[in-house]
């Protein structure tokens, strides 16, 4: 199994050289989503982005099923032992992000004219991310995916992480699952804001001049469950001309 870690996604990209064009990166998270639920939805734009690199269900993420936790390992690389973030009471009290800090700041240490974009659903995630040029809160899934749309239009970033949190918080309100008839529908509503980002992203005036790498990564399925088949085992996909091709 794969260890579920996005600092590797971008080390792998930046080392990868495409003549006369700029390297960028897209991630969009799409928080509390299982691979079991993802295989039967209606997801064409996921499918897409799949068709265009390589994926796998078969990542393994943080024990501590919870965002913090999960989403701490992925910005900084290394599991809770080191970065601290533990808590199943899903907070980042204890963390030791001084001494493992998140790929923002490894990308600013590299390169500080990078424009760097972090935008959350869920407020306190900023403060994993505090070395971002752009770090922003929103009240729902619609008005993040609205502004992640505008900034790609409008301004150059070159590595932009944002965050969906509508099929996480179905999870919490009806229940996870394949069978969960609204989980499975808000798991196609976030296919439809991947849909609408990727046509923006496609649609900058520079898009042909741009290598970009798109990840596409949940942090956990089911909180707490005891079956990690359901709570700790996850998908990731990575799309774009530098990804390999097929399952991983």
């Amino acid at each position: 199994m794969k260890h579920l870690c996005i600092t590797c996604g971008i080390a792998i990209w930046a080392a990868v050289s495409h003549a006369a064009l700029t390297n960028k990166v897209l991630i969009i998270g799409i928080d509390g989503t299982m691979p079991s639920a993802l295989a039967v939805a209606n997801t064409p734009n996921l499918n897409a982005l799949k068709s265009n690199g390589c994926h796998s269900v078969r990542v393994v993420s943080h024990p501590v099923t919870h965002s913090a936790a999960a989403w701490s390992s992925m910005f900084t690389g290394v599991w809770g032992d080191k970065h601290g973030v533990n808590d199943p009471g899903n907070s980042f009290a204890g963390n030791r992000f001084a001494s493992y800090p998140s790929f923002f700041k490894r990308l600013e240490a590299a390169n500080s004219n990078w424009n760097t974009l972090a935008f959350a659903r869920w407020a306190p995630m900023l403060t994993a991310v505090p070395d971002a040029d752009v770090k922003l809160s929103f009240a729902g899934d619609a008005a993040v995916t609205d502004e992640t749309c505008r900034r790609l239009t409008n301004s150059n970033p070159d590595v932009f992480w944002m965050l969906l949190l509508d099929v996480d918080s179905a999870g919490h309100s009806s229940g996870w699952g394949p069978t969960v008839t609204n989980y499975v529908r808000a798991i196609e509503t976030a296919d439809g804001r991947v849909g609408q980002i990727m046509g923006a992203l496609t649609n900058r005036v520079s898009y042909s001049n741009e290598n970009w790498l798109v990840i596409v990564q949940t942090d956990h399925g089911e909180h707490d469950h005891p079956n990690p088949e359901r709570s700790q085992i996850v998908f990731s996909i990575f799309s774009g001309p530098a990804a390999a091709r097929g399952v991983i």
